[in-house]
C-alpha cells in the first residue's frame, strides 16, 4: 500500500514538474499561436468584424497656414509670412464596404472614410475665413506650361483678362469639404483631360473625400499569419502602373496602415503603408520601444527621412517622376510671333498636335530634398507633400518662408505597433499639403510674385482607443507575459511539496523499517 502511494506521489511530482517546464518554455508561445488562429478573418468571425469597423476614434486635426501679408507678395515681392490657425477637428471614420472573401486566403473590398467636424474639440469653428493660395489658379498656371507657345500664348492673355487674384479669403468649411466656384476650376480639365471635372467648384476634399472609396483593395486574411492583411492586389492589379520602375509600382510587401503581420513572429526593422494620396507606400522604419499614451507596450516607427530627398541626394526616388513642368523658356513674344504667323484656327490645330507629340519629351521639375512631388498622382496640379512645417527639410524651404517653427515632437510621422498583433495602438500621421507656384511667361500681373513653394495646411491623423478596449489589451498582454512565470511558480510549488511528501514518506518508511529491525533482533537476543 506504501508502495503505491510513493509510486503515485512520484508520478503526480513528475508530471508538475513537466508542467512547470512546458509553462515556462511554451505556454506563451502556445497561447500567441491561439492568438494568431482568432486573428484569422473568416466571414462573421470577430477578427473580420473589428477588421471591418476599426473600433477606434479617429481624429484629424488640420491647421491651416493663413498669409498675413497677401498684398506685399504680389506688389513687391516679399516674403511670405505664414500664421498657423487651428486645430480644426474632424472625427474620421473609417469602414470596409462591398467586402467578399476571395477563397484563397484573401478579401477584396472598399475602404470608406467619413469626416464630421468636431466643434467642441476645434480651436475655431469651421466658418473663419482664411487667406490662402488660390489653388485652381496656381494649377492653371502651370497646366499652361504644358501646352505649346500658340495656345499658352491665348490662354496667358485669357488669365490676364479674368479678375483673378493669387490669395483668396476663404472659410475653412468651403477650402475643405464644401467647396468654392471659381473659373479656374472649370480651364483645369480643359487644359488636361484627365482631371475631375467639379463643374466649376473646387475643395481641397471636395466633392468625394468625405465617405469616399478610393481603391479596391485586395487583402490576405490571416491563413499565413507573415501575410495578414498585406496588400495583394490594388484595383485588383497587382502592382501600380504609375511610376517608372517595378520596384517603386510594388504595393504587395504594404499594409493600409490599421495592422500588419505579427512583428514578435516576424521582426521588422521597416514596415509599408501604401498612402491613396500620394500613389505609394510609405516606409517607416523602427526607432525604439515604447509605452502608449493607454500604457501598452509597442513599437515606434517613423517615416524613412529617404522619402524626402530628391533624386539627386537619394538617386532610388528617380523613378517618382515629376509631372510639373519646368518653366518655360519661351518668351512672350516668341509665344505671339508663332499665333500671329499663321491664323489663329491653324495655330491652334498645329499647337494641339504638338502637345500631343511632344509631351513625352517635356521636362519636368526636381525640387530641394523635402518634400515629396505627388503631381502625378493629382492630375498634374503642382501639389507637394511634405511633413509639418518642413521638418527634416532643405533650407531653401525655410528661407523662403517666415512663421515656419519645425519641430520633432510636434511635426514628426510616427506610429506604434502592438508587436504580437501587429496593429496599430497609437499614431500621428502628420503631412503638409503645399503648392509649388509656377508662372508662365505673360503673366504681368504677377510678374513680382517669388516661384517658390507655398505651404497651404497640414494635418494630423491620432488614434484614441476606448478606455475600455485599452484596459482589455493591456489586462490580456500583461496576463499573457506573466502567466508562464505564475504558472511556473505554481506547478514547480506542487512539484516540490510532492517531492518533499515523497521523501517525508520515504523516510518515515526507512524509520519504521529500522525500528521493526531493531525490535526483531532484540525479541530473537531475548
Amino acid at each position: 500500500m506504501v508502495n503505491k502511494k510513493l509510486v503515485a506521489i512520484s508520478i503526480f511530482a513528475g508530471i508538475f514538474i513537466s508542467l512547470a517546464i512546458f509553462s515556462f518554455i511554451s505556454f506563451e508561445s502556445v497561447c500567441i499561436k491561439f492568438i494568431y488562429n482568432f486573428m484569422q478573418m473568416k466571414n462573421n468571425s470577430i477578427a473580420f468584424k473589428y477588421y471591418k469597423d476599426f473600433p477606434v476614434d479617429l481624429r484629424c486635426n488640420v491647421y491651416f497656414f493663413n498669409v498675413t501679408n497677401a498684398n506685399e507678395i504680389v506688389e513687391f515681392g516679399s516674403k511670405p509670412r505664414l500664421q498657423e490657425i487651428g486645430p480644426f477637428v474632424y472625427k474620421l471614420y473609417f469602414n470596409k464596404t462591398d467586402v467578399k472573401f476571395n477563397g484563397n486566403d484573401t478579401l477584396t473590398f472598399y475602404e470608406k472614410r467619413t469626416w464630421y467636424f468636431d466643434a467642441s474639440k476645434s480651436a475655431f469653428n469651421d466658418d473663419l475665413q482664411i487667406t490662402t493660395i488660390n489653388g485652381p489658379l496656381v494649377t492653371a498656371l502651370t497646366l499652361i506650361q504644358t501646352v505649346p507657345n500658340p495656345l499658352r500664348y491665348l490662354l496667358t492673355r485669357l488669365i490676364e483678362s479674368i479678375e483673378s487674384n493669387l490669395f483668396i479669403k476663404r472659410t475653412v468649411r468651403e477650402l475643405m469639404f464644401d467647396g468654392y466656384a471659381d473659373p479656374f476650376a472649370a480651364l483645369g480639365p480643359l487644359l488636361d483631360p484627365s482631371l475631375i471635372n467639379n463643374h466649376g467648384k473646387f475643395g481641397y476634399m471636395y466633392p468625394n473625400k468625405n465617405a469616399s472609396t478610393d481603391s479596391l483593395f485586395t487583402v490576405f486574411a490571416g491563413a499565413n499569419i507573415s501575410k495578414f492583411t498585406l496588400i495583394d492586389k490594388l484595383d485588383r492589379k497587382a502592382k501600380l502602373d504609375l511610376w517608372l520602375t517595378d520596384e517603386c509600382n510594388q504595393i504587395n510587401d504594404a499594409t493600409n496602415g490599421e495592422s500588419r503581420p505579427s512583428l514578435l513572429q516576424h521582426p521588422m526593422q521597416q514596415i509599408k503603408i501604401y498612402q491613396p494620396l500620394i500613389c505609394r507606400a510609405i516606409l517607416m522604419n523602427f526607432t525604439s520601444e515604447t509605452i502608449t499614451k493607454d500604457g501598452i507596450a509597442a513599437q515606434r516607427f517613423v517615416m524613412d527621412k529617404n522619402m524626402l530627398r530628391n533624386a539627386s541626394d537619394y538617386p532610388p526616388n528617380s523613378c517618382y517622376e515629376s509631372k510639373i513642368p519646368k518653366k518655360s523658356k519661351a518668351t512672350e513674344k516668341e509665344a505671339e510671333v508663332e499665333i500671329n504667323g499663321n491664323n489663329i484656327l491653324e495655330s491652334l490645330i498645329n499647337a494641339f498636335t504638338s502637345n500631343v507629340n511632344e509631351k513625352g519629351k517635356r521636362e519636368t521639375m526636381q525640387f530641394p530634398s523635402g518634400v515629396m512631388d505627388f503631381s502625378k498622382c493629382y492630375f498634374g496640379a503642382p501639389a507637394l507633400v511634405s511633413l509639418p512645417h518642413f521638418l527634416h527639410a532643405d533650407p531653401y524651404y525655410s528661407r523662403t518662408i517666415d512663421g515656419l517653427k519645425p519641430n520633432e515632437d510636434k511635426h514628426e510621422f510616427w506610429i506604434d505597433v502592438e508587436p504580437i498583433t501587429g496593429i496599430s495602438v497609437d499614431a500621428a500621421l502628420r503631412f503638409q499639403i503645399n503648392f509649388h507656384i509656377n508662372k508662365p511667361s505673360g503673366i504681368h500681373k504677377f510678374k513680382k510674385v517669388p516661384e517658390i513653394v507655398f505651404p497651404v495646411f497640414w494635418q494630423e491623423i491620432v488614434i484614441i482607443w476606448p478606455e475600455s478596449f485599452a484596459s482589455l489589451i493591456r489586462t490580456l498582454f500583461k496576463a499573457l507575459h506573466l502567466s508562464p512565470t505564475i504558472l511556473f511558480s505554481i506547478f514547480i510549488s506542487i512539484a516540490i511539496i510532492l517531492l518533499l511528501t515523497f521523501v517525508y514518506k520515504i523516510v518515515k518508511v526507512k524509520r519504521s523499517y529500522i525500528h521493526f529491525a531493531t525490535m526483531t533482533k532484540t525479541v530473537s537476543n531475548d
